[in-house]
């Protein structure tokens, strides 16, 4: 589905077309939503062709996308289709155009204008922009460093020497904790047995090192965290909190606390009227009296009688129907007794989760205070920085003008592979565009209004990848559609794809 956004007008609707699913249009924000191999990419390729036939100045477009092969793809691909125009001859070029605007539009089209798009697009001062955020990131504050308070010349750090890095602050911090520090020493054995070296091709199994570095990468979202709890340990008090649990428990407290909860007299009369029935039934009593009989009571064996391996209350089929006669309300107080013990072991699974979680932002603020001051003493950034710098400058209401620069070069943003854009880069896109929808920026003179035209499918999304979340694609449609239509933009929906053509249906 695509979702255009364009200035009220009486030809506002004709302006986005249901041809193949495309936005033909390019004087029309859009939102292109659809499935993989519908063409979403080809859309936004044929969008910056019909900007640059559209008279746009290739400097004021902005193509982000989210690695450095798909921009390299998309340059490849519209390079090699406006090399290939300024070859051909005028049938051949007009019935290229066709392709692209439409029969009508191509037939009034200045050819020799087509050819020169070429190196139109490669001489501008500044040339056409298709770069991943980062690398767009990268070149604002390269060009207002003092602004982003960074060193004019700062270095970015590779993911291959971010990694690097990683590993050695990781090695001198278990090396640390070995030789003084307790409580590290406790994080990294909790950690530990969880997070292993991988073994082998294939394996999935995530090393302590990868998780850390993972840490470390969405350490301003965990910084975010820790302050709104009060601190590191204001923030492990609340994930205790969250799951009913007081943080003084211990995985021997729990057990006690729940062979003390059963109700042992009900147990004897079980094990009682047990032990003159069938055999599974006699089993099952002296299973009961075992348990019964130890000291202290092992909460294993608890758990035997009670529920399965699954933790499922066990069946009491097996049992027969004279034995449990005997003890009054059976079915009732045996299903009341393994729920308790099953809500014992949710006890144990949640202090579980919130020892080890407490234990990876414990050893991960060390490692990310470890990696923060090598990367200052080196004077580099990396790509979280590059992203969370540009949001910070493009926010700062102190340097406005920074905003409006940036403004006055850019007429046209367009988004690729939106589903995996993030909620800071989310913050750089919308800061860029704000004003397309605010005040005089929809009255803006020039050959076409200035647009946003986004393309993504939450279905593809790398969840979690750099902070992706598909969910922000839906919401964020919600929140510019909102915006649109307060600025006097009406939006028109295209359901169509490259794979409902009727040739293909």
């Amino acid at each position: 589905m695509a979702h255009g956004f364009a200035p009220e007008r009486e030809d506002a609707l004709a302006g986005v077309t249901r041809t193949q699913g495309r936005v033909s249009d390019p004087n029309v924000s859009a939102w292109v939503s659809a499935n993989a191999g519908s063409g979403k990419t080809y859309v936004l390729i044929q969008r910056v062709t019909r900007l640059l036939l559209a008279g746009t100045p290739p400097a004021k477009i902005v193509c982000i996308t989210y690695t450095k092969a798909a921009a390299a793809e998309m340059a490849g691909r519209l390079f090699q289709r406006l090399g290939a125009w300024a070859l051909l001859d005028d049938e051949a070029l007009r019935a290229a155009l066709s392709e692209v605007v439409g029969p009508e539009a191509a037939a009034g089209a200045d050819l020799a204008a087509a050819r020169r798009l070429f190196a139109r697009a490669l001489e501008t001062p500044g040339g056409l922009k298709i770069q991943t955020i980062h690398a767009f990131c990268e070149m604002v504050l390269r060009r207002f460093p003092a602004e982003a308070g960074l060193l004019p010349g700062f270095e970015v750090m590779e993911e291959a020497e971010s990694a690097e890095a990683m590993a050695g602050i990781v090695s001198a911090l278990a090396e640390e904790a070995l030789a003084e520090d307790p409580i590290l020493l406790s994080a990294f054995d909790a950690l530990g047995s969880t997070y292993k070296p991988a073994s082998g091709s294939g394996s999935f199994q995530t090393s302590l090192q990868d998780v850390l570095a993972g840490f470390a990468g969405q350490r301003l979202a965990v910084a975010r965290a820790h302050e709104a709890a009060g601190g590191l340990e204001g923030f492990c008090r609340r994930l205790h909190e969250r799951h009913e649990l007081t943080g003084a428990e211990t995985e021997a407290s729990l057990r006690a606390a729940a062979c003390e909860a059963a109700d042992v007299m009900f147990l004897r009369e079980v094990a009682d009227a047990f032990a003159i029935g069938k055999t599974t039934a006699q089993k099952h009593a002296a299973k009961i009296l075992a348990f019964l009989e130890t000291s202290p009571r092992c909460f294993h064996a608890l758990s035997d009688l009670a529920l399965t391996q699954a933790l499922e209350p066990r069946s009491t089929r097996p049992f027969d129907n004279a034995s449990k006669a005997r003890v009054a309300g059976f079915e009732e107080r045996w299903g009341e007794l393994a729920e308790g013990v099953r809500a014992a072991h949710d006890a144990l699974g949640a202090l579980a989760f919130c020892r080890l979680n407490a234990a990876l932002h414990r050893l991960g603020a060390e490692v990310t205070r470890a990696y923060e001051a090598r990367k200052a003493r080196l004077g580099r950034l990396d790509f979280e920085d590059l992203i969370d710098r540009t949001a910070r400058l493009l926010r700062d209401t102190s340097n406005a003008w920074v905003l409006y620069k940036l403004d006055q070069g850019i007429e046209h943003v367009l988004l690729d592979e939106a589903q995996d854009t993030a909620e800071a880069q989310w913050a750089v896109i919308q800061a860029l565009t704000a004003e397309f929808f605010a005040g005089e920026g929809t009255e803006r003179e020039g050959p076409a209004p200035r647009t946003l035209f986004v393309v993504g499918d939450e279905k593809q999304s790398i969840y979690s990848f750099q902070g992706a979340d598909a969910a922000l694609f839906e919401r964020k449609l919600d929140e510019t559609g909102r915006i649109a239509r307060e600025a006097g933009f009406v939006s028109e929906p295209l359901a169509l794809s490259f794979r409902t053509t009727p040739p293909v249906l």
